[in-house]
C-alpha cells in the first residue's frame, strides 16, 4: 500500500469450532461480544439481556426462510433447544423477538447507547425460589448469567429482596374475587376484658367469701344488728343476714344506687371500705377494656388478594379448597399489584 513494495499477507490456520456428533461447537459465541476474536477484553456496553416468551409483551417467531435474518419490527434472540434430554446437551437456535417488552429495549438501547444480546430463558419461568435457589429470569440475573431481564416479570417481596426492580411501566388488574363477609360482634364480648378465671374469683371467691366474713364479724360485733337483737336493745329491729351482705358487695362492685343494709361493727365496715376500693379498681380496668373487645370484629380468614399466603402456599391446609390451576394466568400468581418491569 502506498509506496511499500514486495509485501505479503502471512495466513495462519485458526480454529473457531468444530462439528461433533452432528452438533456444531463455536470456539466464541454467534453474536461475537468483543471487537475481535484476540481482544479479551468484554465490552462494557454489550449487555447480556433474558427474557421471555409471553404475548403480547415478548412474542417469539422464526426468522426469515428466505434471508435466514430477522424483519425490521423484530430482533434476534436465541433460544436453547435440547438435543439429548438425558445429558442436557443442546444447540442455541436462532429466533426473533418482538412484542411491547422488545419496543422499550430498543428504545432504551438507543437512548443509553448499548449493545445486547437477547436470550430466552430455558426453564421458561419468570422466577421463583425453589429449595432455596432462584429459576427463570430472576435466577439468571441472581447468579450474574444476564445483566437484565426484560418481560412481563411481576414484583413481589420476595424478589425485590434479590434484584432492583425498574419503574413499573404496566399495572393490570388481575385480582381474587371472593364474597364479602359481614364482621360481627360476638355474643360473649362483654365477657372477654377479663378472663375465665378472673370471673370465677370475682363471683364466686371474693363475692362469697367477703360476703361471709362481713356476715360473721357483724354478726358478733357488740354493736351489730344481731347482738341488739339478743340483748333486747331494738326487740324490733332489724337483722344482717348473709342474704344482705351479698346484696350489699354486689350493689358496691356495679355501682348501683340500691336501697342496702350497711354494717355497724368496725370491723365490717372496714371490709366493706375494702371492698368499696377494689371495686372501683374493678370497675376502672373492666370500663377501660370493654370498648376495644366490643368494637373488635369476629375474625373471618378470608382471602385478601394474591399475595395472600394461602394463596402463595398452596400446600398450607387453608389453600384446600382454592383451585390454582383454573385462574386465567400463565406461569406463577405472583403479587396483587401485578406490575411487570424490565429488571
Amino acid at each position: 500500500v502506498g509506496g511499500a513494495g514486495n509485501t505479503g499477507v502471512s495466513v495462519f490456520p485458526m480454529q473457531v469450532g468444530k462439528w461433533e456428533n452432528q452438533t456444531l461447537s463455536l470456539r466464541h459465541a454467534v453474536w461475537p461480544r468483543y471487537k475481535s476474536f484476540s481482544d479479551c477484553e468484554p465490552d462494557d456496553n454489550h449487555l447480556s439481556i433474558v427474557t421471555l416468551e409471553e404475548a403480547p409483551f415478548v412474542i417469539v417467531e422464526d426468522i426469515d426462510p428466505l434471508t435466514e435474518t430477522c424483519v425490521r419490527s423484530t430482533v434476534p434472540c436465541r433460544k436453547f433447544v435440547k438435543i439429548n434430554n438425558s445429558t442436557n446437551e443442546g444447540m442455541n437456535v436462532k429466533k426473533c423477538c418482538k412484542g411491547f417488552c422488545i419496543d422499550i429495549l430498543k428504545k432504551l438501547s438507543r437512548t443509553v447507547k448499548f449493545t445486547y444480546d437477547l436470550y430466552l430463558v430455558t426453564n421458561g419461568k419468570h422466577g421463583k425460589k425453589v429449595n432455596n435457589v432462584w429459576n427463570g429470569m430472576i435466577g439468571e440475573v441472581v447468579y450474574q448469567r444476564a445483566v437484565m431481564a426484560v418481560g412481563s416479570l411481576t414484583i413481589n417481596e420476595e424478589r425485590s429482596e434479590v434484584v432492583d426492580f425498574s419503574v413499573p411501566f404496566v399495572e393490570t388488574g388481575i385480582s381474587v374475587m371472593v364474597s364479602r363477609s359481614n364482621g360481627t360482634v360476638s355474643p360473649s364480648a362483654f365477657l372477654e376484658p377479663f378472663s375465665a378465671s378472673v370471673w370465677v374469683m370475682m363471683f364466686v371467691m371474693l363475692l362469697i367469701v367477703s360476703a361471709i366474713a362481713v356476715f360473721v364479724f357483724e354478726y358478733f360485733s357488740p354493736v351489730g344488728y344481731n347482738r341488739n337483737l339478743a340483748k333486747g336493745k331494738a326487740p324490733h329491729g332489724p337483722s344482717f343476714t348473709i342474704g344482705k351482705a351479698i346484696w350489699l358487695l354486689w350493689g358496691l362492685v356495679f355501682n348501683n344506687s340500691v336501697p342496702v343494709q350497711n354494717p355497724k361493727g368496725t370491723t365490717s365496715k372496714i371490709m366493706v371500705s375494702v371492698w368499696a376500693f377494689f371495686a372501683v379498681i374493678f370497675l376502672a380496668s373492666y370500663t377501660a377494656n370493654l370498648a376495644a373487645f366490643m368494637i373488635q370484629e369476629e375474625f373471618v380468614d378470608q382471602v385478601t388478594g394474591l399475595s395472600d399466603k394461602k394463596v402463595r402456599s398452596p400446600c398450607s391446609r387453608s389453600a384446600k379448597a382454592l383451585v390454582l390451576n383454573e385462574l386465567p394466568l400463565k406461569g406463577e400468581i405472583s403479587d396483587c399489584s401485578s406490575k411487570p418491569t424490565s429488571s
